[in-house]
């Protein structure tokens, strides 16, 4: 059964969402003024993209810039190349940030704002930017598989991971606003949000996540409660990111730069969310 529209109606990057959402594998075929492309998904993933003589990350990053058109949804091949390499939320921030100086606000060598190097704080290049969401991505991607598989130990530590690679984005890119996003000043602050974080530990100022998994091994025989468990300590972690997130998109000089780095994380958030909730995974007390 296929579904056809008009992208005018609905956005390539709200469908693709959707089906990256569902792990649907599916064919999403678009025609529009510029000619017609096709991207191939699975897995939550786009898996390959053409357009023209493009393929790949090229094509599909030109196909997201597409607002007019037609699309046909339908069953995937049988078979498909692996062509595109990045992550969704990769190939949309690269989409929406094209490579020219007037696109992206300012060269990768001097800040976006104009400000001087003696400014209290320096934009982040896109450079810089987009590395942190294609590392995030791969590991959400690493998390759902875990997860699907009901490994909750290793899950927890792709969690532990994912947090200590946002946590050195921020230490090494915002040392002047340490005093906001050190996480012995977040954790406590925090604890209201989520009850989760008063099971992490800090190590050198690194986040330990020993204690949910050693718990989590002991729930080896009950994985219901273990994937409610990784969920629980899971959105613990994302409490703590959106907090560092939140700190990144202030230290932009614009609220347009502001905008677009509240809605990368949002994409990343949801990715997340789908990663580790299952049918049974509904977090509850333990």
């Amino acid at each position: 059964m296929s579904i056809e529209g008009d992208l005018s109606d609905a956005s390539l990057a709200g469908l693709l969402q959707m089906l990256c959402g569902e792990r649907r594998k599916a064919r999403l075929m678009v025609w529009g003024d510029s000619g017609s492309g096709t991207l191939i998904l699975e897995g939550g993933r786009i898996r390959h993209a053409s357009m023209g003589d493009l393929a790949g990350d090229p094509a599909a990053i030109e196909l997201l810039t597409w607002t007019e058109g037609v699309f046909r949804i339908d069953a995937a091949p049988a078979e498909s190349p692996q062509t595109v390499q990045s992550t969704l939320t990769s190939l949309l921030w690269k989409a929406s940030h094209p490579d020219d100086p007037v696109a992206r606000r300012g060269s990768r060598s001097t800040a976006m704002t104009g400000r001087s190097s003696s400014s209290a704080s320096r934009e982040l290049s896109e450079d810089a930017l987009i590395a942190l969401l294609s590392t995030l991505d791969r590991q959400v991607a690493r998390l759902a598989e875990l997860a699907e598989r009901r490994q909750g130990a290793q899950a927890l530590a792709v969690l532990e991971e994912l947090a200590n690679e946002t946590l050195d984005f921020v230490a090494k890119n915002l040392p002047e606003r340490r005093d906001s996003w050190r996480p012995d000043f977040l954790l406590p602050a925090l604890k209201g949000s989520h009850p989760a974080l008063e099971l992490f530990e800090l190590r050198n100022q690194r986040l330990s996540l020993d204690l949910p998994r050693n718990l989590v091994r002991e729930y080896a025989r009950e994985p219901d409660r273990a994937a409610r468990y990784l969920l629980h300590v899971g959105r613990g972690v994302l409490t703590l990111a959106r907090a560092w997130f939140e700190e990144l998109a202030q230290s932009f000089s614009t609220e347009l730069r502001r905008s677009e780095w509240r809605s990368a994380f949002a994409a990343i958030e949801q990715d997340f969310e789908n990663a580790l909730a299952t049918e049974r995974a509904t977090e509850k007390v333990i």
